[in-house]
């Protein structure tokens, strides 16, 4: 980000989004040969068709905060390569920066629609100014597609929160289950839900506690559910809890059950099959719909009749039994962690370029894979097991824009390499307040594209152009000469090759769902960028 060529001037920002969508353009401020001191980038609301406004709360700005990464990934990345570097991750609250002489700033600016938001072209102005210079104003043009997501994901998820990590210099561990819900619902608007470890005492899942008597309290489990299944909670992680009779009856009481899930045995060794047959047995007979999850397997035959989720890491997963899995009505989830690395895409690594993250939701759609697990959003260097000293709080970090972040903060290594941001994909704020990564928001966008591509597939089942069209679209080995996804090692990494299938599939699903409405063919005939405008692709070498 730091080295090459800046790249042309910008003339305007553009973004194509559904509705009910969260969806960014980048920005990137390039200090010449002076600083600038106090900039700042600001957005007026945008207007749209009939009176139609999206107002400015609906359009965030984040100045991106840089990690330093000392040793790449596994020893090579294609940001870094074999040398470290900066790369920017930290997606800071909304601040003014100084920029030193030659360096760039980089802005995230993130528009959110809703699903009642008419369909149109919606238009206004990025604002930048800095200290002593003449403001710039770039024309900020919003085009919303008939295209609908739903609050509900049509892909499960489950990542990781676990307050064993969030005790902050300055946290009150009182507070501990309102820092919960507020992480949570974070995270739910970034379109993952959060997979609660930990007990009561340590102020993380509530599940429910056994009183003296034998009877159960389920109200901590209750409050959480009601609270967040209405905002698009996808699972409930229980342990074994799902697989107990008192436990499995509540949640089926509350229609909660078919989303909940057994999960006891993480990546486990073949030694213990043995007891994972025993376990799973045993849990069949007391709760014979069980939904459990077997992370770190492919469909194997011991299992078949236990296991009904089954949790493969990604470039691990055997693709036919998971197939065959899909068949007999079990569901079929995929995972990341540190690995895999390049050439297989990951969320995870900082020193990825941000193609990897997002096409990690592409991929899991073309291979019709129904859930993605993550282990840790919020592993950081504040783990309690440091020496006290060895930790700045928050309030520090937040004041150097995160510079002096440990990339690796769990302190493991992958084959004697650092896991560069493995086991965070979120930075502690001020206030015990949850700050997103880049990769969290690109993650976001791949997760909301596989909704965006589930949608448009529902439009096209028909032999309608359109609808053939559709599924073409949607088959994202074609065309031949110009493929997205061959393989889990072979997909392009040219991100505007991204950006132009999903306008193409955003148009087409629109003429699905409006093809006799007269204001948007009118806007359609209207629209004079082509393609290679709106998204050039590099030039080939000969």
């Amino acid at each position: 980000p730091q080295k090459g060529e800046a790249g042309p001037a910008a003339k305007s920002l553009r973004i194509p989004i559904c509705r009910g969508e969260y969806e960014p353009a980048q920005l990137v401020i390039h200090a010449m040969d002076k600083p600038l001191t106090d900039v700042r980038v600001s957005a007026s609301s945008l207007h749209g068709p009939d009176g139609a406004e999206l107002k400015t709360d609906r359009i965030t700005i984040n100045p991106m905060g840089f990690i330093r990464i000392e040793t790449p990934t596994r020893g090579w990345t294609a940001v870094l390569r074999t040398q470290g570097g900066e790369v920017p991750d930290v997606l800071l609250p909304d601040r003014p920066m100084n920029v030193a002489a030659g360096r760039r700033q980089p802005y995230y600016l993130t528009v959110r629609t809703r699903q009642d938001d008419p369909p149109g072209e919606y238009r206004g102005i990025v604002r930048v100014s800095a200290a002593g210079e003449t403001k710039t104003e770039l024309p900020l043009i919003v085009r919303v597609y008939d295209v609908v997501l739903p609050v509900k994901p049509h892909l499960r998820t489950a990542f990781g929160l676990t307050t064993r990590y969030r005790r902050l210099q300055g946290a009150n561990p009182a507070e501990n289950l309102e820092s919960v819900m507020r992480y949570s619902k974070f995270l739910l608007s970034h379109r993952v839900t959060p997979l609660l470890y930990g007990t009561n005492d340590r102020g993380a899942a509530p599940p429910p506690t056994q009183r003296d008597d034998g009877t159960w309290d389920f109200s901590g489990t209750d409050r959480f559910l009601s609270e967040f299944v209405p905002l698009g909670l996808t699972s409930f992680y229980t342990f074994a809890g799902a697989g107990t009779p008192a436990y499995a009856a509540h949640l089926k009481e509350k229609g909660w059950h078919a989303m909940s899930f057994v999960y006891m045995y993480d990546e486990a060794h073949m030694r213990e099959l043995p007891a994972m047959i025993s376990q799973y047995t045993n849990m069949r007979a007391q709760v014979p719909d069980a939904p459990i999850l077997q992370v770190g397997w492919s469909p194997t035959k011991p299992l078949e009749g236990l296991v009904n989720i089954w949790c493969p890491l990604l470039a691990d997963a055997d693709l036919y039994s998971l197939r065959q899995a899909r068949e007999r009505g079990e569901e079929t989830w995929w995972y990341t962690w540190d690995g895999p690395w390049d050439p297989y895409p990951n969320i995870c690594h900082i020193d990825d370029p941000g193609i990897f993250h997002r096409i990690v939701g592409w991929m899991t759609y073309a291979y019709d894979i129904q859930g993605f697990l993550y282990w840790a959003v919020d592993v950081w260097d504040t783990h309690p097991n440091r020496e006290p000293g060895g930790r700045l709080s928050a309030a520090e970090y937040d004041a150097n824009n995160y510079a002096d972040w440990k990339p690796n903060t769990y302190g493991k290594t992958s084959y004697g390499n650092p896991r560069n941001g493995d086991g965070y994909l979120l930075y502690p704020g001020k206030g015990n307040v949850p700050i997103a990564s880049l990769r969290l928001a690109l993650t976001r966008d791949g997760f909301e594209d596989f909704d965006l591509f589930t949608e448009v597939h529902r439009l096209s089942e028909g032999e309608h152009p359109n609808q053939v069209r559709g599924r073409e679209l949607l088959e994202f080995a074609f065309p031949i000469d110009n493929p997205l996804i061959i393989s889990r090692t072979q997909w392009t990494r040219k991100d505007n090759a991204l950006l132009r299938r999903r306008e193409e599939i955003l148009k087409i699903g629109e003429e699905l769902r409006r093809p006799d409405d007269a204001y948007l063919r009118t806007l359609r005939e209207r629209q004079t960028e082509t393609a290679d405008a709106l998204y050039p692709l590099p030039s080939r070498k000969r």
